[in-house]
């Protein structure tokens, strides 16, 4: 799997260049882009390759986190394809199911789950590391 948070060259990253490599390369790919407007909340794209070498496309993933703590679900935003969750390999899983079974659920995961990442965020200001968004995320999750 390749997370990735910026074109470093090359062209912009888009959809259909990130599945075009994914398919090529047969790894699944999360990137993470933060606009200015919202600088802490990234907007998820996600595209996952089967087993088939199929790859698919999910531009605008949410994050979700259950009541219990734990690791955070990629849900896709038509809630039509199930979940998504990196296992202790850092493999990328799929679960046809979603993880919540009421709308109330799915929210209040994901009111969670943006909670969390803000305070991942706020720690790192207030140790005095104030660095791009994107390496913040990157340095806290190690």
């Amino acid at each position: 799997m390749i997370a990735t948070s910026r074109s470093l060259s090359g062209s912009n990253l888009t959809a259909s260049n990130l599945t075009h490599f994914a398919r090529a390369s047969k790894r699944n790919i999360l990137n993470f882009t933060f606009v200015e407007e919202n600088p802490y909340v990234p907007i998820i794209s996600l595209v996952h390759v089967d087993d088939d070498g199929q790859a698919m496309a999910f531009e605008n993933c949410m994050l979700w986190l259950p009541q219990s703590g734990g690791r955070c679900w990629l849900v896709p935003d038509n809630n039509q394809w199930g979940a998504f969750r990196i296992d202790d390999q850092f493999k990328l899983r799929h679960n046809p199911r979603l993880p919540a079974r009421s709308e109330k659920a799915a929210f209040a995961g994901k009111v969670r789950a943006y909670e969390r990442l803000a305070q991942i965020t706020i720690d790192q200001l207030i140790d005095g590391c104030d660095v791009p968004a994107p390496q913040r995320l990157e340095e806290r999750a190690i």
